[in-house]
């Protein structure tokens, strides 16, 4: 399997035991698509248990890392700077409908609170 086709499997992965010899096992993709078959029980576990936690960290961030925290620092920090670049781009449209109109209506208002409630719920559940 190439890192290409890798990119494309839908975790979180999991093991199914169907009747192959004794501790040998399959590994599926959560929608029953097997990507691996007659492995290993214990290979098994440790493949699926990468892949699952790897989760949300891309191929060359992995490779490119002198280690598994640098990754994921790595990775949470462009998440956080994107939640960042999000949330201030809401708040200057915030900003613009204020400043479009010196004489807001009660409607107007209730948009921009509209817009201000949905950028902190987007920011909260980051």
């Amino acid at each position: 399997m190439n890192n290409k086709q890798l990119q494309h499997i839908k975790t979180p992965l999991n093991i199914h035991v169907r009747g192959h010899r004794d501790r040998f096992c399959d590994i599926d993709t959560f929608d029953d698509y097997t990507i691996v078959s007659n492995i290993g029980i214990d290979a098994a576990r440790r493949i699926v248990a990468c892949v699952n936690r790897c989760e949300g960290v891309d191929t060359e961030t992995l490779e490119n890392s002198p280690d598994l925290a640098t990754a994921f620092m790595s990775a949470e920090n462009a998440r956080l700077m994107q939640v960042n670049a999000d949330l201030l781009a809401t708040l200057k449209s915030i900003i613009n409908k204020a400043e479009a109109d010196y004489y807001n209506t009660t409607e107007q208002l209730e948009v921009i609170a509209d817009f201000a409630r949905a950028a902190i719920a987007k920011a909260e559940a980051a």
